[in-house]
């Protein structure tokens, strides 16, 4: 899967200083051709040290997804319009160039920054796009003059797990695979979790006598839940009526027409299941995850990936179960890998961030013990050539 790669480097490296770290962090743009686009990505390394490093490319997660991997909750605003929930790559990227890496992250196609997106194309992306796409950022970084290409790790978040899982079962060239709450599960499977195991539960703790009402969902938008637990919300208000502003109950499942969802006749697990399904149908919100067009699942992959791996979760994920880090782990084993570390965080969520609850999970910024963690885990390993 070898494709040409044009890279332009900044002119200008920026130096940042972050007193209470020990070491400072070089920055350097460049950009990436993706398919005649042409991405911003950024190399973080340590200042004044003249390499090669060895290095981390973060590959993303689902979503319209900038180079700092910015969240902005589409349900909580503030003053200025949504609220940005947290910069996770960016984090990350500093907190491991403290440590002495080369770490590289970009903009997905189509993306200009943060919620920045020429969304008509990028809808019409594949997670075969978003693959040929990571790869690309690949040889670009191996290509850089500070980046050791020899002891070359890569890190996948979510979705972005299934991406770098592939390309660690696909190249030679990977020293290590950092998993971070990744997809183990198949896609349906992975989705009817968020869907039954966490908005179902969040929609009925909000039910008036029995039914679930306009006032009922606008209790439950309005309360501290994360941005998993609200969209389950989506599946049960009328789309027309949101998007002018108003809350009204899904006609299709108002049997009876009276404005309001009978839970156990009108609302019931089945038929959200069956929206979930239906969702995986061509021309469906999740149709490039159907088995015909998304890549396998993490669990797929376990006899193929070779490289050192660590898998990072939190035991409050709203996003993926949290059992399933715990399955993968273990199918290693039995596979007969020889390197395979599990770190489980019980009080933190899909962003490794704090949450008080699966129904509360809702990409806070990663918390410090998993970078220290992953640094120490690198640091093990980085003299080890593949």
């Amino acid at each position: 899967m070898k494709r040409l790669v044009t890279t332009m480097i900044a002119i200008v490296i920026s130096l940042v200083s972050f007193p209470c770290l020990a070491q400072e962090v070089a920055r350097e743009r460049f950009e990436v051709d993706f398919g005649g686009f042409l991405s911003t990505a950024e190399i973080t390394y340590p200042a004044g040290e003249e390499g090669p490093f060895p290095a981390v490319i973060l590959i993303p997660g689902s979503g319209i997804t900038d180079l700092d991997h910015t969240v902005v909750s589409p349900y909580d605003f503030g003053p200025g319009g949504p609220v940005q929930l947290s910069a996770n790559f960016r984090a990350l990227s500093d907190g491991l160039s403290q440590h002495g890496f080369a770490v590289v992250r970009y903009n997905k196609r189509y993306v200009t920054g943060p919620n920045q997106v020429d969304a008509m194309r990028f809808y019409q992306l594949t997670l075969a796009d978003f693959l040929a796409d990571a790869e690309a950022v690949v040889e670009a970084a191996i290509a850089h003059p500070k980046v050791d290409g020899h002891r070359l790790f890569l890190f996948g978040w979510s979705e972005g797990s299934t991406l770098a899982a592939t390309l660690a079962a696909e190249r030679s060239d990977v020293a290590g695979l950092i998993l971070q709450t990744p997809v183990v599960f198949p896609w349906k499977e992975t989705f009817a979790y968020q869907v039954l195991e966490v908005g179902w539960p969040f929609l009925l703790s909000f039910a008036e006598e029995g039914y679930i009402t306009a006032g009922s969902i606008s209790k439950a938008m309005t309360s501290d839940a994360g941005m998993v637990a609200k969209s389950a919300a989506s599946f049960v208000v009328d789309q027309g009526a949101w998007f002018t502003g108003q809350l009204a109950v899904n006609t299709a499942l108002d049997a009876d027409q009276d404005g309001r969802l009978k839970i156990g006749s009108e609302l019931t697990m089945s038929a959200l299941l069956e929206l979930v399904n239906a969702a995986f149908e061509p021309g469906g919100y999740l149709a490039m995850y159907a088995p015909e067009n998304g890549l396998p699942p993490v669990g797929d992959r376990v006899g193929a990936v070779r490289p050192p791996v660590l898998i990072l979760q939190g035991g409050r994920d709203a996003n993926v179960p949290p059992r399933g880090a715990e399955v993968l782990y273990d199918a290693f084993k039995a596979a007969g890998h020889p390197d395979v570390t599990l770190r489980m965080y019980p009080e933190l969520g899909h962003s490794l961030g704090e949450a008080s609850s699966v129904r509360n999970d809702n990409f806070r910024p990663i918390a410090p013990g998993p970078i220290e963690d992953v640094a120490a885990w690198l640091k093990a390993r980085a003299g080890t050539r593949p």
